[in-house]
Formats: C-alpha cells, structure tokens, sequence
C-alpha cells in the first residue's frame, strides 16, 4: 500500500476529497508484485485472465483510525472540499465526484478469493504494522 497521496497538514490530518462514508481500495505493491510472480511461476493458470487487486476496503475515516493505531498518533479524517481539489486538478476533482456518488458502480472485488490465491495479502493494518507506519510517522510531526 502506498502512504495517502495528502500533504501534510499543520494537524497531521489525513485529508482527501472521498467522502467519509465512501469505501476505498487499497493494495500493497508487494502484493502486486507477488501476483505478478504467481503468474510468470505458474503461465498456463493466469494467462487471458485479469484480476481485480484489492488487499483492504475502508472508508477514509477507517483509514486514519487504522494511522493512528499503528503510528501512535491521532490522525483525524478531514474532507477536503472538491472546490479546494478543483484548484489544483480539474481531473482528480472529476474522479472524486464519481467516486463519492457511491452508486455502486466500483467493481466489488472478493478479497477472500485473492487471498486463497496469495494467503499473504495485506490489509492495510498489516502494511502499516510491517513497513507504512515508520514511513507516515515523520509525516505526523
């Protein structure tokens, strides 16, 4: 999992435009990257087929929850308003309008069936506890 692409703020907020209630999809690239091993292991299993790769499913506020335990640091979930993402890029403030709408229109991906494939698929707690929340801690103040 990547570190939440927000800058730092004077608060240690995890701040993005999702909307608080809008489930997100995380994966570690480690993960990615042994997925891609399993399939030059193992060709005939994974050629012409494409899979969805997702480790964890949380909203936003989940997210600083899962920051704040595993940094030992209060980090609050803020929304940043569209308006202020608008300023920066018009695109990113497109994609976050489609994804707050939250009319189900992101694909479900079944987490268990990846895992039974790569039983060491990290949540976002595990990416955190083994390599994030060292890299977020000097982000935190």
């Amino acid at each position: 999992m990547r570190a939440p692409r927000s800058r730092r703020s004077d608060d240690g907020a995890l701040r993005t435009a999702a909307a608080p209630h809008i489930n997100q999809q995380f994966i570690a690239l480690a993960d990615i990257a042994a997925f891609a091993a399993l399939a030059l292991a193992r060709p005939d299993d994974y050629r012409g087929k494409t899979l969805e790769l997702v480790g964890d499913v949380l909203t936003p506020p989940q997210v600083a929850a899962e920051i704040s335990a595993a940094a030992g640091h209060r980090v609050p979930y803020i929304q940043r308003p569209i308006e202020e993402l608008r300023r920066i890029n018009e695109r990113f403030a497109q994609g976050y309008e489609w994804l707050n709408k939250g009319d189900g229109s992101i694909p479900y991906v079944d987490v268990h069936e990846l895992r039974g494939l790569h039983p060491d698929l990290m949540t976002i707690r595990t990416w955190l506890n083994r390599t994030g929340a060292r890299m977020l801690r000097p982000l935190l103040g």
